[in-house]
């Protein structure tokens, strides 16, 4: 099947590049994790649950990447779309969590 082939070219490709943006999701929880210590009393417990719900959505990605199998043209390209967006939504809410939780 010629799609079949388009798309473990295209799935290859895209791997390699949400390999990088988990890890470097995984990067920055990290360090979220490690200015916890300088969050102050009521808001440490708040501050703590965001991060944890980050590192959550950043997991449900990469197994979400890892299981998914091809069945169809239709199934792949409705996976990817939907990736791709939930993907960016994740992105966007680390870098603004960044700038709302400045000192």
């Amino acid at each position: 099947d010629e799609f079949k082939e388009q798309f473990n070219q295209e799935f290859d490709d895209l791997e390699t590049e949400v390999n990088k943006k988990i890890k470097k999701n995984e990067q920055f929880i990290d360090s979220l994790k490690s200015k916890a210590k300088d969050v102050a009393g009521n808001l440490k417990e708040d501050y703590n649950n965001q991060v944890k719900k980050l590192e959550e959505q950043n997991n449900q990605l990469k197994s979400e990447w890892k299981d998914f199998k091809y069945d169809t043209k239709e199934n792949w390209v409705s996976f990817k779309e939907e990736f791709k967006h939930d993907m960016n939504s994740l992105e966007e809410a680390l870098k603004n969590f960044g700038k709302d939780n400045k000192k």
